[in-house]
């Protein structure tokens, strides 16, 4: 259901015909199964605003009499609200002669629309007020579940996977009955095979699917991405058997996870070891730069008992744990710069730093910086888990920048 929020200011008076309009306004939204959120006074909309509460709409009631100060409230409120929330749309009700005297430029560029409370009539402004909400939802939702709510909202039976058969399945026993309740019927429906037409299709990359794949790449600042079950483990394991066979010379950070060393196995791929740092403490990490370096790595292939009949051979992949397990973050800019001269593929295992691109603190200190496509340096994997530290459930994503 959609949610408006109207500030009205402590200037306006409830028994006012401007403040009537705006009872009528509030009406009339109600009547379009819209929830109408009052707030008397801008002191009372910031508190709303500040516990997140989220909306669809922002609306101002002025009154005018005294503009410097309400201007100053409406630019802390629009403020807060674009702290969570950009591109919310932001309506100001008013009487038109009150309101083009007192405007001033800087407020004009941050309302979308005016609406003349004491001109248009209630029904017409909560139809526009909905036609704004509308167009903002639209292009608020992300293309993989935009297109499975529009999937939901038709109500097409499933006839092949998964079997409980959009939740009916689970209503059959008291206990999965019980299931089905808990979570409610929406994710149930929503659970998808992989051969909904209207979605595309997960395994040829098309369809919302596809554009989901190219959304994400965009959001994190690689050139491709990719989405891969089984988390961060199965997108190393998927790198790994993508980049290397079993005559392959690799290199290898010591202070690796598990996968990676799964992932040597079933490649048959030949290690080389880049050996992190351990201090007092017990923290490991980071490698330091001598470790990475083409002359150190070369020596360790000439004398390693797996790679030394493989001296001449340039390594295929390497890869460095980033952030490590204790929260040791590498400059990834420099270290690919030393990398890059002994592999052409380089991957950070960033699984539990999803999260570096988005803060300024964290500047070249992940994989996926710089422009997405420049093409002149080496293959630079990136995997996540954005179920560990960002807002997803259990899944993983695998991102690829080349």
């Amino acid at each position: 259901m959609m949610k408006v929020l109207i500030v009205e200011s402590e200037f306006l008076h409830q028994d006012t015909w401007v403040g009537n309009a705006v009872e009528r306004l509030a009406d009339a939204l109600s009547q379009q199964n819209v929830t109408v959120i009052k707030s008397t006074s801008f002191d009372d909309g910031f508190a709303i605003l500040s516990s997140n509460e989220a909306i669809d709409c922002l609306m101002f009631s002025y009154q005018m009499e005294h503009p410097d100060a309400e201007h100053q409230n409406v630019r802390q409120l629009i403020g807060k609200l674009h702290e969570r929330q950009q591109n919310v749309p932001v309506f100001l009700l008013g009487d038109r002669e009150k309101a083009l005297a007192a405007m001033d430029r800087d407020l004009l560029e941050l309302v979308d629309e005016f609406a003349w409370i004491l001109e248009d009539t209630a029904d017409f402004i909560a139809g526009r007020a909905v036609a704004a909400m509308t167009r903002y939802r639209q292009q608020l939702l992300p293309p993989l579940f935009s297109a499975l709510m529009k999937y939901s909202d038709i109500h097409e039976y499933s006839w092949a996977a998964p079997g409980h058969q959009g939740g009916v399945g689970f209503t059959k026993t008291p206990a999965g009955r019980f299931y089905h309740d808990y979570y409610g019927e929406n994710l149930f429906r929503t659970d998808m095979g992989i051969e909904r037409t209207s979605l595309g299709s997960l395994l040829d990359h098309t369809g919302a699917f596809g554009e989901s794949e190219k959304y994400a790449a965009r959001v994190f600042g690689a050139d491709r991405s990719w989405s891969v079950v089984v988390g961060t483990s199965g997108s190393n394991r998927t790198i790994m058997q993508a980049c290397m066979t079993d005559n392959d010379v690799v290199v290898v950070d010591r202070n690796c996870h598990k996968s990676i060393e799964q992932g040597l196995m079933l490649t048959g791929a030949k290690p080389v070891y880049m050996v992190p740092s351990r201090n007092r403490y017990g923290i490991i990490g980071p490698i330091y730069p001598q470790e990475m370096q083409p002359e150190t790595l070369q020596k360790k292939i000439n004398e390693s008992p797996l790679t030394k009949d493989k001296a001449g051979q340039k390594p295929s992949y390497c890869v460095v744990t980033n952030c490590t397990y204790d929260g040791v973050c590498y400059n990834a800019k420099e270290a690919q710069d030393l990398l890059e001269k002994t592999s052409d593929r380089l991957h950070f295992d960033e699984a539990w730093y999803g999260y570096a691109r988005f803060n300024p603190i964290y500047a070249d200190h992940y994989a996926m910086r710089g422009e997405p496509g420049d093409h002149n340096g080496p293959t630079v994997f990136a995997t996540h888990s954005t179920h560990k530290l960002l807002n997803a459930l259990v899944t993983g994503l695998l991102y690829s920048c080349t």
